[in-house]
């Protein structure tokens, strides 16, 4: 006995065919799919963070580059393509949309033509649904899957042979992580040393924030200064800062005034051995300050020290709304969106409020200054209120901070000893 004829003897040992197996399967996996989400998500999930869009946007250098203002929707955002396609890209996407909506069209008229007889409509014969399955369910198949599996042979192919080629060229940049003949080559006469703070950042910051800024800030300016004839060398950014008063906040690392003295002077020493007689201490920390530090390594070392504070390198006042804040405000979220988005959760973000204060005069006389506990100080560990910050504003902060301290670096790298004030005193024991 044939298929055919096995298949007509036996039609009430199972009730359905094979398509409606199927299309139970699918419903029961959605179903299932859906439930579990249900039951375990605990909070919506930041799928933006994950792709690297919008805020999170990174450029091809790895780089923040959040992607500008939505503009209204058209058929290119329908198909989802956007300006980061080639005319490649574009091509491959606009096909695989027609081809789906070719084939949900010839889904929708068989479904439409195989309904029970109404009219001069009648359902396919057998014949016909044996020739509709053996091109849709055999020689498509087989077609495409050729097709695709040596496109993707010879694009994956040439992709790598591009990997290495660019692996084989490139080179580290000798500011930062380099090699020994490297540096040599540089033959650095300024060093530069970013000094961060490991500590909380309101709800939506990085511990490593104050980190963050120093290191790309000292990477762009001594990347800028080199090119344009300048000798700097980035050192390791020192993470941990003064934090005495934050001690109270979990995995919050203070380093006290002792301890970064001797660094400072142990960094100092052993570039003056190697023939550097210039250090920029790069700080981002408003708890760190450094002048009575370096006077007692200048007054014990040949090396000529200078103190930059990041934050104070420009008025950034104009570029923000809510400029009061010292903490985590409006200023250092704005600088954090641009520098590291995937490091920033505005969700989160408190308001930043903090505790005013009772003896006035402590707050308001010019030239007086007393250290603020800082549990008792703000809830959310945060002084200013961040809310308003944007990636947008941290460029142009970040901008404004970078210009001045190449500059610096420029003309430091250029000045010949007796350029006051690059005076070198002799050193005592």
């Amino acid at each position: 006995m044939g298929d055919r004829g096995f298949l007509a003897a036996h039609a009430t040992k199972f009730p359905i065919n094979g398509q409606y197996v199927s299309a139970l399967a699918m419903g029961l996996a959605v179903t299932a799919y859906v439930v579990v989400s249900l039951l375990t998500c605990r909070q919506n999930f930041n799928m933006n963070r994950l792709l690297n869009r919008g805020q999170y946007a990174l450029d091809a250098q790895g780089r923040s580059a959040p992607a500008p203002e939505k503009p209204p929707r058209t058929w290119r955002q329908l198909v989802g393509i956007d300006d980061n396609f080639t005319r490649g890209d574009r091509f491959i996407a606009g096909a695989l949309f027609i081809w789906s909506m070719f084939w949900f069209t010839v889904f929708v008229v068989v479904t439409i033509w195989n309904l029970p007889p109404w009219g001069r409509w009648q359902p396919w014969p057998t014949e016909w649904w044996a020739r509709y399955w053996f091109w849709v369910g055999i020689i498509m198949p087989i077609v495409l899957g050729t097709f695709t599996s040596i496109w993707f042979t010879w694009g994956g192919v040439r992709d790598l042979r591009r990997l290495f080629d660019k692996l084989r060229v490139m080179q580290s940049d000798a500011s930062n992580e380099a090699r020994y003949p490297q540096v040599q080559a540089l033959a650095p006469n300024v060093a530069v040393l970013p000094w961060g703070a490991t500590e909380a950042h309101n709800q939506h910051l990085p511990h490593g924030t104050d980190t963050i800024e120093a290191t790309r800030l000292g990477e762009e300016a001594v990347t800028r200064a080199n090119a344009a004839g300048a000798r700097c060398l980035l050192l390791p950014t020192v993470p941990f800062g003064n934090n005495n008063q934050q001690l109270a906040q979990a995995a919050t690392i203070t380093m006290r005034t002792a301890t970064q003295h001797a660094v400072l002077r142990d960094v100092a020493d052993s570039l003056v051995m190697q023939g550097n007689d210039r250090l920029v201490l790069l700080n981002f920390h408003g708890g760190n300050e450094f002048k009575s530090m370096i006077r007692d390594v200048m007054l014990a070392t040949p090396i000529f020290i200078v103190q930059v504070h990041g934050y104070e390198l420009a008025d950034i006042r104009p570029v923000l709304d809510n400029p009061k804040g010292s903490h985590a405000s409006e200023f250092e979220t704005s600088l954090m969106l641009y520098l590291a988005p995937e490091w920033v959760e505005m969700s989160d973000a408190g308001t930043g409020q903090t505790t005013p204060y009772k003896i006035k005069t402590l707050e308001r006389t010019s030239g007086v200054w007393a250290p603020r506990n800082w549990a008792a100080l703000t809830r959310d560990t945060g002084d200013g209120d961040p809310r308003q910050a944007t990636s947008d504003k941290g460029g142009r902060i970040f901008e404004a901070l970078l210009e001045p301290l190449a500059v610096v670096l420029i003309e430091l790298s250029a000045a010949k000893k007796g350029d006051f004030p690059f005076c070198l005193a002799r050193p005592h024991p």
